[in-house]
Parts: structure tokens; sequence; C-alpha cells
């Protein structure tokens, strides 16, 4: 058998050495494409589980809400828009400007048992 020149052996091995990089590329490209759509999948999940979480959060804040706002105001259901006139236990008199604090508004009763708020008639 011939003994190969060394340009033919170089040839050879450069062209055996670049198809073993492909092949370790696609390889090591498929094994990378599946590590970060496993990840990804876990971020989703743990996501989701976060956004439960909050919305577990908001639910029990608006029952606390509702709580409150009931221990408050016992004889409405929900809080009580500002059109409406108090249960008349809220009202501390009938005649005369008493101060009702109602919500976050400092409301007042005139002498006809209305509410009103820096002269304006709410009821």
């Amino acid at each position: 058998m011939a003994r190969l020149p060394l340009p033919d052996i170089l040839q050879r091995g450069i062209t055996y050495s670049l198809a073993g990089l492909t092949v370790y590329g696609l390889i090591v490209g498929v094994a990378v494409h599946r590590d970060t759509l496993r990840r990804g999948r876990e971020l989703m999940a743990e996501r989701e589980a976060t956004a439960r979480q909050v919305n577990q959060n908001e639910e029990m804040e608006k029952e606390l809400a509702k709580a409150a706002q009931s221990a408050l105001y016992p004889s409405i259901e929900t809080s009580p828009p500002s059109h409406r006139r108090p249960p008349s236990s809220m009202c501390l008199a009938s005649v005369g400007r008493e101060d009702i604090e109602y919500g976050t508004l400092l409301l007042y009763t005139n002498r006809n048992g209305y509410i009103s708020s820096s002269g304006n008639v709410l009821a």
C-alpha cells in the first residue's frame, strides 16, 4: 500500500475534525434547547403559582375589607355610596350640625337629617 502524502493526511484530518465538530454542535444545540424549554416551563409554573397566590391574597383582602365595612356599617351589605343617607343610628342628632366620620369624608347632618359636606346636600 502506498504511503499518503502529507497534504492528503492534513485534509482528511481537517475534514474529520469539522465533521466531528458539526455533530458535537448539533448534540449540544439540542441539549441547550431542551434545557431552555425545561427552565421556561419551570418559570411559567412559578409565575402561575405566584399569580394564584396574589389572587388569593386579593380575595382575602376583599373579604377582610367587607368584614371591616360590615362591622362599621352593620345595616349596609356593601360600602354605602356617598349619596345615601346613613342609618339613623349613625346620625348623632337631627338638630344642629354634628360631625360624623363616614368613610374617609367628614360629613355633617343638617336640621332635616340630610347628610351634607361643606354645605352640599348629598342625600
